[in-house]
């Protein structure tokens, strides 16, 4: 039986204590402050507005109504094609709004964080979908 094939060992790469700088770094306090922070939102209050205005920014060939918290293909709905729109409380991005594209989703409406989107998200998403042939939602949940 032929031996085994071992790869030879990793460099160990170490940063010399001599380059360590205190000056560089920030105050005690705001560094415990950095240590704690546990999310990249600018607020709780506005971070689905926020996350909608980014995927505007990032993928402009997607029309997104940041306001009204819907988002939908650019191209509008395909005439004879049963639209699919799926909705869902945000926070598991790019759950929903991610999925809107050529071969996908019609349209999403996110909701607030963990909570269904409202009435009238669904009503305007359901427009952005449908092409005359109906529209089908796409209901995800966890258990």
């Amino acid at each position: 039986m032929a031996e085994p094939y071992l790869s030879p060992p990793l460099p160990q790469h170490s940063r010399p204590v001599e380059s360590f700088d205190p000056a560089v770094l920030a105050t005690t306090r705001e560094r415990e402050h950095l240590r704690n922070v546990k999310k990249l939102i600018n607020s709780a209050e506005t971070v689905v507005t926020d996350a909608l205005r980014g995927l505007s920014a990032a993928h402009p060939g997607l029309r997104v109504d940041p306001d009204g918290r819907t988002v939908s293909r650019s191209g509008g709905p395909t005439p004879g094609k049963v639209g699919l729109v799926s909705g869902g409380g945000s926070g598991h991005e790019p759950l929903h709004a991610g999925f809107v594209g050529y071969g996908m989703l019609d349209a999403a409406c996110p909701g607030e964080i963990f909570t269904s989107p409202v009435p009238g998200q669904m009503v305007t998403a359901t427009a952005a979908a449908d092409g005359g042939a109906g529209v089908l939602y796409v209901v995800s949940f966890s258990v």
